[in-house]
Order: structure tokens, then sequence, then C-alpha cells
């Protein structure tokens, strides 16, 4: 059987800081038996893993749009090669944030 100890705590620590806690209609706690919302950790593919450990087929909590599945490789590369590079974003931040030479 499952535990969600971890999961639990989380939850109980997010009500604690944000009113409500951290609730879109498909991942709030209200949405699963009572004690066993868990509170997603990482995924890989049509998998994901709680805090607690707890292995899980995803396809309702991400509302249906993880078609790719979490974490699909093309897409990370795609992100990675167009993210800038600390450098690159200083540079774009220096340059817009300079005032305009008099």
């Amino acid at each position: 059987m499952s535990k969600f100890t971890a999961s639990q705590e989380h939850t109980s620590a997010v009500r604690d800081l944000i009113p409500g806690g951290a609730h879109t209609y498909a991942k709030g706690e209200d949405q699963y038996p009572e004690g066993m919302a868990p509170v997603i950790e990482r995924g890989a593919g049509c998998r994901v893993w709680d805090l607690d450990g707890n292995e899980f087929v995803e396809y309702g909590s991400g509302l249906r749009s993880t078609i790719l599945g979490h974490g699909f490789e093309p897409v990370i590369r795609a992100v990675q090669r167009s993210w800038p590079t600390e450098s690159t974003s200083s540079a774009r931040i220096g340059s817009s944030a300079r005032p305009p030479s008099a």
C-alpha cells in the first residue's frame, strides 16, 4: 500500500504559506481520496514519482497536456539550445537597463 506522509507534510506547509494552498483544479488535494494526494517530485515519460517515492502513470494531473511525456529529450535539447547563457542574459539585461545616452 502506498504511503503519502511526505506529500501530506508538504501540502500542509504550503497551506500555511499560501492561502488555499498550491492549487489548480486537477492538482488540488481535494481531487484525490482523503490522505492520498501525491506531491509530484519528478517525471519521465508517462511516469511520475511523488515525494514519498510512489510511482504513477501520469495522465490527469497534467491536464492532458503532457502528450509528449515528461522530460521529452527533443524538447529539452531545443530549450537548452535556445536558453540564453548567464553572460548573454546579463548582457541583454544590462543593455536594456542602461539609460539612453544624452
